[in-house]
């Protein structure tokens, strides 16, 4: 769990920063005693590999929808709250990945829930890096043409050609929470 100090350190980052879109790529686990669905960003091995790797990823071990939504709520209100893309790590296996794709939508339910974003757009677990990055293609192309949520979302919403249930949940399964979808995320200028 976070301890006040960090929580801190996360509420600060996001008043100084004021971002529009915050992007948490990461596996999701469920804490057995509770239920509580929180972001698991794996050990410290694999991190270190990631050309993103950032130290300070490790003083958020357990990341809880209530916990990035405290920090959430000192964004500035006289602006949209930032949208917040979580995009879930692909597992090996069919089972887990289903495990991964309710906890990446129960987590997105929860931190919506509160109203401390614009709205959350659940997506990820892609095997495949090509349909990964095409994918990520989409929302970039979508964001910087001030697409609404719901096209975004559409854009990425790709038909598999494929019948494996691996293949079909990367872009069957992407998911919007939002009250408007017909909100963009950045103005036109």
């Amino acid at each position: 769990m976070l301890s006040a100090s960090q929580l801190s350190s996360l509420k600060e980052t996001v008043r100084k920063f004021q971002p529009d879109v915050i992007h948490i790529q990461s596996s999701f686990k469920e804490m057995p005693s509770t239920g509580q669905i929180y972001l698991d960003f794996g050990d410290e091995e694999l991190l270190s590999r990631d050309i993103l790797y950032s130290p300070d990823i490790h003083n958020f071990p357990q990341l809880s929808p209530s916990y990035l939504n405290d920090a959430l709520a000192f964004s500035d209100r006289a602006k949209l709250r930032p949208l917040v893309i979580l995009d879930a790590v692909c597992p090996t296996g069919i089972t887990e990945t289903v495990h991964q794709l309710i906890y990446r939508n129960v987590f997105a339910a929860e931190l919506f829930q509160v109203g401390y974003t614009t709205g959350v757009i659940a997506i990820g677990l892609a095997r495949r890096p090509d349909l990964f990055f095409d994918q990520a293609q989409s929302l970039i192309k979508g964001m910087s043409n001030t697409k609404t949520l719901g096209e975004i979302v559409n854009s990425l919403r790709l038909r598999s050609s494929s019948r494996e249930l691996a293949e079909q949940i990367p872009t069957a399964a992407v998911a919007l929470f939002a009250n408007e979808p017909g909100l963009t995320v950045l103005a036109p200028e």
